[in-house]
């Protein structure tokens, strides 16, 4: 009995994040991010403003979903990698893996960077919350790899920052062209244009 109520709960609660998330991401197409309001967001879901916040800290977070998961994952994955692996070619072999999962948000992802570019708030928590933790998580997974302590080595930092500009640069070309450009693809060359990338 406890089994099935906690089942009934869970999907409740996925019921409610899904209904918070179309919400937001019908009314961003029809009114803007911006003159979007996390009321507007609730009143369309049909759920409070409290309950709103339960699932989501901000207006922001609904638009960008669950990326700290997706950082995780792909910190995990590194890990996960061949020891004999460089630090550069263990971090390619991480985001190679994970381009199947941006493909299958690709309408998302082509309508969040069209959010991106238009609106000022969006870009700003973008560059302001969303890539400093992309980089830290790189520095700390590459950081673990190499075994030392980031703060006096600035080998992580400076693959992260390289693994950053590259997925930056290959996702925006992707974006450009989905359906005939593969995102896998531009990645791999992304990172075979560095010299020695995988030294």
């Amino acid at each position: 009995m406890a089994e099935v109520s906690t089942s009934k709960r869970e999907e409740k609660k996925q019921a409610t994040h899904r209904a918070i998330t179309d919400a937001a991401w019908d009314l961003f197409a029809r009114n803007g991010y911006d003159d979007t309001t996390v009321d507007d967001i609730a009143a369309a879901a049909d759920v409070s403003q409290r309950t709103f916040f339960r699932y989501f800290d901000s207006k922001e977070a609904v638009l960008f979903g669950a990326w700290r998961d997706e950082f995780d994952e792909l910190a995990r994955r590194m890990r996960e990698r061949p020891a004999d692996e460089s630090p550069m070619a263990a971090m390619l072999g991480a985001l190679i893996s994970l381009a199947g999962y941006y493909k299958r948000q690709r309408a998302v992802r082509i309508e969040r960077a069209r959010l991106v570019a238009t609106s000022p708030n969006v870009g700003r928590y973008q560059q302001v919350t969303i890539s400093p933790a992309f980089q830290a998580m790189l520095t700390d997974a590459l950081a673990d790899r190499l075994g030392v302590d980031p703060a006096d080595d600035m080998r992580p930092a400076l693959y992260a920052a390289v693994g950053m500009a590259v997925t930056r640069t290959a996702t925006d070309r992707w974006l450009e062209d989905p359906d005939r450009i593969d995102l896998a693809e531009l990645v791999r060359a992304g990172f075979a244009a560095l010299p020695g990338p995988t030294s």
